[in-house]
C-alpha cells in the first residue's frame, strides 16, 4: 500500500494539455447499480468544470478486477479514471489474480455510507439482538446472501464478531440476492443504503440493523447499529476514484481539486444524502490513508473467517 503514496512527479506537457480529449470513466460494475449512479452524477457535474465530456464505461465481472485491470493498463494521461471501491484492497486477499493496488494512484475518497442488514419476513427474529441470539444459539443454521465485495464482507464480520457461523448463499450481486430474501429463500443479507430503500418499502423484508459504528445513519436514522449489541462493529461502503499510476501529479491534482467542488455543490450533496451517503473528499494522500485503514480492517476480518485468495 506504501506503493499507492508515490503519485508521479508533474510534468509541464501534460498538465498544459489537460484535458485534450472526452475522458473515460470506468465504472468497474453494471449500469444500475449505486456505485454507477454515484459516479453518473458527479460526472455530469464535473463534465462542466473540466471543459470535456466524462464517458462512463461499464467493466464489471471479478468483483471490480475487471475494470481496475483494464485502468491500470490505460495510457496514464489522466484521461481514464475509475471508480473505487472496497473490493480494490480487499480482492487481493480473495484472488490470486487480482490486481496489484499501487498499479493505482488514488485520486480522491468520495464518499460513504452504512449497509443495512435486511431480514426475510420468514425468518423469526425482529431484532438485531434476537437475530444475534439465534445465529449464537445455532451455528449454521442461519443463512445469509454472499453477494460479492463489502456486502460478503459484512456477513463474514458478522461471524467473527458473534464468534459463530452462518449459512453463506453465493449469489451474483446484490439484485438476485434481493430477490431471493423478498421470496424468504434466505434469512438475511447486507444491502447497501442506496439499495435497501427498495424491499424495505416492498413490506417483504425486515431492516434489523445498520452496519454504522452509531445509530442515527441516513436515510434510516430509526435503526440500531450491530455495535450495540456487538461492539466495535462497523462496515462501511465506500467509492473514491483513482488513475493508473504514473499519472502527472498535477492531472491528479487538478481532478481532485475539481471534484471537491463537485462534492460541495448543494445539490450534489443534498442528492448523494438522500440516498444515504456521506459525502466525504479530501486529499488523495487522504484517500491512501484510508485505503490502508480498509485494507488493514477488512484484511483481518477476511483472514479471521478463514479466506484464502483462490
Amino acid at each position: 500500500m506504501l506503493a499507492l503514496v508515490a503519485l508521479a512527479c508533474p510534468t509541464a506537457a501534460g498538465a498544459q494539455a489537460w484535458p485534450a480529449k472526452p475522458i473515460e470513466w470506468i465504472v468497474p460494475f453494471a449500469p444500475g447499480g449505486s456505485g454507477d449512479a454515484l459516479a453518473r452524477l458527479v460526472a455530469e457535474k464535473l463534465k462542466d468544470r473540466l471543459g470535456q465530456p466524462i464517458v462512463i464505461v461499464n467493466r464489471a465481472g471479478a468483483n471490480g478486477d475487471i475494470g481496475y485491470k483494464a485502468a491500470a493498463a490505460a495510457t496514464p494521461d489522466g484521461h481514464t479514471i475509475v471508480l473505487t471501491v472496497p473490493a480494490l484492497v480487499t480482492n487481493p486477499f480473495q484472488l490470486k489474480a487480482a490486481l496489484d493496488p499501487s498499479r493505482l494512484a488514488p485520486v480522491i475518497y468520495l464518499a460513504d455510507g452504512p449497509y443495512v442488514m435486511l431480514a426475510s419476513q420468514k425468518f423469526p427474529a425482529t431484532t438485531i439482538q434476537e437475530a444475534i441470539a439465534r445465529i449464537q444459539a445455532k451455528p449454521g443454521s442461519v443463512s445469509c446472501g454472499m453477494t460479492g465485495g463489502t456486502g460478503s464482507v459484512a456477513c463474514q464480520a458478522l461471524q467473527v464478531f458473534a464468534k459463530s457461523k452462518m449459512l453463506e448463499v453465493p449469489y451474483r450481486g446484490v439484485e438476485p440476492a434481493t430477490v431471493a430474501i423478498m421470496a424468504g429463500d434466505i434469512d438475511t443479507v447486507f444491502s447497501f443504503s442506496i439499495t435497501a430503500a427498495r424491499p424495505i418499502d416492498s413490506g417483504r423484508v425486515k431492516a434489523l440493523a445498520t452496519t454504522a459504528l452509531k445509530r442515527g445513519s441516513l436515510p434510516f436514522p430509526e435503526l440500531p447499529a450491530i455495535s450495540e449489541v456487538l461492539p466495535g462493529f462497523e462496515i462501511l461502503g465506500w467509492s473514491g476514484v483513482a488513475v493508473p499510476a504514473g499519472t502527472p501529479g498535477d492531472v491528479v491534482a487538478r481532478l481532485n481539486r475539481e471534484m471537491n467542488a463537485v462534492l460541495q455543490m448543494s445539490d450534489v450533496s443534498a442528492r448523494l444524502k438522500a440516498g444515504g451517503l456521506n459525502p466525504v473528499g479530501g486529499t488523495s494522500e487522504d484517500f491512501v490513508r484510508q485505503l490502508k485503514v480498509a485494507e488493514e480492517v477488512q484484511g483481518k476480518v477476511l483472514k479471521a473467517s478463514g479466506v484464502t485468495p483462490q
